[in-house]
Formats: C-alpha cells, structure tokens, sequence
C-alpha cells in the first residue's frame, strides 16, 4: 500500500500509477479554496482503483477553535463531500501543529465536536499525541486499510 496526500499540485494520473499509488487523502471543502478535490477528480481517481480519503482543513488552526469549530467544520465537510464518497469511510480532521499542553487538551475537543456530526466516521490527521489521545477517549477512527502511520 503506498498512501499520499496532496493539495494544490495535483500529480497526474501517470504519475500516481507509476509510484504505485493505491490511496490518497484529499481535501474536502469550498472549491473555492483551490486545494479541495472535485467531482471529476474524485470520478478519474475511482475509475482508477485509487481509494480516496478526505481531509478537512479550512485552516492551519483550526483546532484552536476547540469543541464548536470541530462541529462547524464538520458540518462544511458534509456539505462538499463528492458524490459516491463511501458511507462507511471516514473524513479526517486535521491539526496540523505541534500540540501540547492546552493546544493538545483543545485539539481533542476539536476531533470532539466532529465527532458529534460524524460520529465513528471521524478522522483524525496531525501529531501523534492528538492521534493517541482522540482514538483513547474514542472519538476518531482509522480507514478500513490503513494504519495510523500512514495517515501522516
């Protein structure tokens, strides 16, 4: 299994082929923001075989919003989700800092309050201590083929 995430430069298809690539994390969101998946690139990546897991990341900190941002944000995520997006797949919430002390307490309720809209479909994506301490107090999963490592 070779996993990888991108945003804005989007590899070809040739190349993700070529790398062996069977699964991406993309980020999910207004299209707006230039670094979210498509429709028609969700479509070329599952006419591939290349299973897909989503990202949220509206910015750097948003686990600094704590509990009522991680809802917010989860809420976003559902509405821009592509279609055909596997039910029992989960959407990733990202925290893309060095966290400790209050800043790790805070990104838990972040993952928190996403789990209150996608309950065991929610993600995690940041530090390992985050990792650890969101699938302890339960409210984070990882996707069916893949391990924690490769999620980051």
């Amino acid at each position: 299994m070779v996993a990888i995430d991108y945003a804005w430069a989007r590899p070809s298809m040739a190349d993700l082929k070529s790398h062996d690539v069977t699964d991406v994390f993309r980020y999910v969101g207004p299209l707006g923001w230039g670094k979210t998946i498509t429709q028609a690139e969700y479509d070329m990546l599952i006419a591939a075989g290349i299973r897909i897991y989503l990202v949220f990341e509206g910015g750097a900190n948003d686990s600094a919003g704590g509990y009522s941002q991680g809802q917010m944000n989860a809420e976003t995520a559902g509405q821009w989700m592509p279609l055909g997006y596997p039910v029992g797949y989960p959407v990733f919430f990202a925290a893309d800092e060095d966290l400790v002390g209050p800043a790790l307490a805070t990104a838990v309720e972040y993952i928190h309050g996403a789990w209150t809209v996608f309950g065991s479909r929610t993600g995690d994506y940041g530090p390992g201590a985050l990792c650890q301490a969101t699938h302890d107090a339960g409210w984070a999963t990882i996707p069916p083929t893949a391990s924690r490592h490769s999620v980051k």
